[in-house]
């Protein structure tokens, strides 16, 4: 008897192979596919304008990058001695405006360098829910704790992003033809929004994702949504707020992602690449002692013979330090 709704892998057409590098975007979710891609020694830019949550913030950033505009002049504010932009998150502020303009301006280039050469892009919508600035007439993408009542909340449609999407997609794939788009739905709920509206937001950000995925060949649906809240289903795999997936959470979404579009050849570079993970994160009772050092040495060999695929370089030197001359 099953007392779970498991929900299997399925294997892509289009596969992740060693070498390819990714762009993910959008909620926290974004944030922990790319810290487990760079932990594994792929190359990696996230939320480089910081976290986003709704699509239309995720789509304007993405244009900005794609046709080089920038946020206007109307997203700057001054809040607490600091200038921020409503357009990004509150970690990109700065003294000036022109301190905050220029290190927008490197972030998005850094953005549109990567987005050309990039194999994939993962974007992860967090929420329907968008603020307007009222007297700017500004949707936001961040409220960076301004009075609520400057704002005024509304629920961004799929069919009001359909066609914005539909028009981001296609300039992503004129910049870069060889582009894969990966969408998915954080299972992170908003529950400030109350249950109920929390549901009608992620209900609108499905659609979307499906919409996309039935329409484009090279825009994929990954189940991140499902995989938390369908098949874990159990508040053990929860931080204490309930409403975050714990680190166990997080590596089952992981390996089920891997196991989805990882070629075999990756899938075989990860297996060797944790186990010396595990071997740089020893330590030793006796770091002069001989077994040590035939360990210190016998994991150099390790990565020796996978530089050839990753750069090892950074551990290489750690491990080489240890080494008694």
């Amino acid at each position: 008897m099953d007392f779970r709704t498991v929900l299997s892998p399925s294997s892509s057409k289009i596969q992740v192979n060693l070498g390819d590098s990714f762009v993910t975007i959008g909620s926290c979710f974004a944030n922990s596919i790319d810290q487990n891609l760079k932990e594994n020694k792929f190359s990696s830019l996230n939320n480089p304008v910081g976290i986003l949550f709704d699509p239309a913030s995720i789509a304007r950033v993405l244009m900005y990058a794609l046709d080089g505009s920038r946020p206007t002049e109307n997203s700057y504010c001054s809040i607490n001695e600091a200038v921020v932009n409503l357009e990004t998150h509150s970690d990109t502020n700065g003294k000036t405006k022109e301190e905050v303009e220029g290190i927008i301006d490197g972030q998005l280039s850094q953005l549109s360098k990567a987005l050309r050469n990039t194999k994939w892009l993962i974007i992860t919508f967090g929420t329907s829910w968008i603020y307007t600035h009222i007297s700017r007439k500004l949707q936001v993408a961040n409220c960076h704790k301004i009075p609520q009542k400057e704002f005024e909340k509304s629920l961004l449609t799929h069919q009001s992003t359909e066609p914005l999407y539909d028009d981001l997609i296609k300039k992503l794939r004129k910049f870069n033809p060889e582009l894969q788009i990966i969408v998915t739905v954080s299972p992170v709920r908003h529950v400030k929004d109350t249950l109920p509206l929390n549901n009608l937001s992620k209900s609108h950000l499905l659609i979307l994702s499906h919409y996309l995925n039935s329409t484009y060949n090279h825009v994929h649906y990954y189940p991140s949504y499902e995989l938390v809240l369908d098949d874990l289903r159990d508040y053990r795999f929860y931080k204490t707020d309930m409403l975050h997936p714990t680190e166990q959470a997080i590596d089952y979404v992981w390996d089920h992602f891997t196991q989805s579009y990882f070629s075999k050849e990756a899938l075989n570079f990860l297996d060797q690449w944790e186990a010396i993970k595990k071997a740089l994160q020893h330590k030793p009772f006796d770091p002069f002692s001989q077994s040590h050092q035939r360990f210190v040495k016998s994991t150099i060999e390790l990565l020796k013979k996978i530089s050839p695929k990753v750069d090892t370089k950074e551990e290489l030197e750690a491990l080489t330090r240890q080494l008694i001359v």
